[in-house]
C-alpha cells in the first residue's frame, strides 16, 4: 500500500491529533477489538457504498 501525503495535510493532522506516532497502535487495537468479521464488513461498506445503503 502506498500513501501520498501532502505536507500541509500532514502538518494539519499533527496539529489536530498530537502524537501521530501512536495512530498505528490505536488502529491495531481498534481492529483487534472490532474483530475480523466486523472489520471486513466495514471495509466492504467503504469499498461498495451503494450496496450497503
Amino acid at each position: 500500500m502506498v500513501h501520498l501525503l501532502r505536507e500541509a495535510n500532514v502538518e494539519k493532522a499533527i496539529a489536530f491529533y498530537g502524537d501521530t506516532a501512536a495512530i498505528p497502535e490505536r488502529n491495531i487495537a481498534y481492529l483487534t477489538e472490532l474483530g475480523s468479521e466486523a472489520a471486513e464488513a466495514q471495509l466492504q461498506q467503504w469499498l461498495n457504498p451503494t450496496l450497503h445503503k
